[in-house]
């Protein structure tokens, strides 16, 4: 009996014992600060709100900390809501080079379309902790999962599959070979990956993959491969190195045959795209957010 009632009451504390507080992100919602009686009375409703989401380093980097995991993180998608980040920067710079912004842009951007279900989407999910795996053996290298990283401004993001801290010492190619002898000279070492795992070339070669696969190609003929600078891969992995302010990314390209590795530097011709992006979700996607 005497057993039964410490049972008991032990069941029954776990039962009625609060939760453990959820980590509170320090960052503003969009959507908060556009249904608040100082947003409605503002004159200057831009300048206002501009002012309401710029952030701090300190709150980049505690958002970064607390929506680790990505998708299986539910802040991962609280912080992403409404705002731009850099998987859609590639379709938005296409959509201002032709000054053309269809309705299918803004439902890609605010996750309109549910594209969980897709097997494209849910064969590179699966498999990107699997081609973490294998980067690493090569020179044992080390990398951690990040999450949501936001500029300054508060409305643009990335989120890199890693943080790189120590990173692969073979097999893999430069972005820009003519350089790579004095990038290994100084010592420059890529700090953040992104990892694609095209369902289309699942079981390929990277070789033998080269006609199907659209993002990537080889060098000069040779098996030597580079991100083709016209595919928003490529538009994606500056955008983060430019949000992170790093210098280099390490762009992975997996199969289940096979995997390739790209090192790519920061792209100073790129940087003025990040004004571009800025002024557009603020002229082009935040009146959308509004309706």
């Amino acid at each position: 009996r005497k057993v039964f009632s410490f049972l008991y009451l032990s069941a029954m504390h776990w039962i009625v014992s609060e939760e453990p507080p959820v980590p509170k992100l320090d960052v503003p919602s969009v959507e908060d600060l556009l249904l608040t009686q100082e947003y409605t009375s503002t004159t200057d409703k831009l300048q206002w709100l501009k002012i309401k989401l710029a952030i701090t380093k300190e709150q980049i980097q505690q958002v970064a900390q607390l929506t680790a995991g990505q998708r299986n993180n539910h802040l991962w998608a609280m912080v992403r809501k409404n705002r731009l980040t850099a998987s859609n920067f590639g379709p938005v710079l296409a959509a201002i080079r032709r000054n053309r912004f269809p309705p299918s842009l803004f439902k890609q951007i605010l996750s309109s379309y549910d594209l969980s279900t897709k097997d494209a989407i849910l064969w590179g999910i699966t498999n990107k902790s699997v081609a973490r795996e294998q980067y690493c053996s090569f020179g044992d290298a080390v990398v951690t999962e990040t999450g949501v990283w936001l500029h300054e401004s508060g409305v643009l993001g990335a989120s890199p599959d890693g943080i790189i801290h120590r990173a692969a010492t073979y097999n893999y190619s430069h972005q820009d070979p003519e350089v790579a002898e004095l990038l290994e000279a100084i010592g420059l070492r890529p700090e953040i990956m992104e990892v694609k795992c095209p369902f289309s070339a699942r079981n390929l070669t990277i070789q033998a993959a080269i006609t199907s696969c659209k993002e990537i190609q080889t060098h000069n003929g040779k098996a030597s491969y580079r991100l083709k600078q016209d595919h928003h891969y490529y538009d994606q992995v500056q955008g983060q190195l430019h949000i992170l302010n790093k210098s280099a990314c390490d762009f992975v390209v997996w199969t289940t045959k096979d995997i390739a590795i790209v090192r790519i530097l920061q792209d100073a011709m790129w940087t003025p795209n990040m004004e571009k992006l800025d002024d557009f979700y603020f002229s082009k996607l935040l009146p959308i957010i509004q309706q």
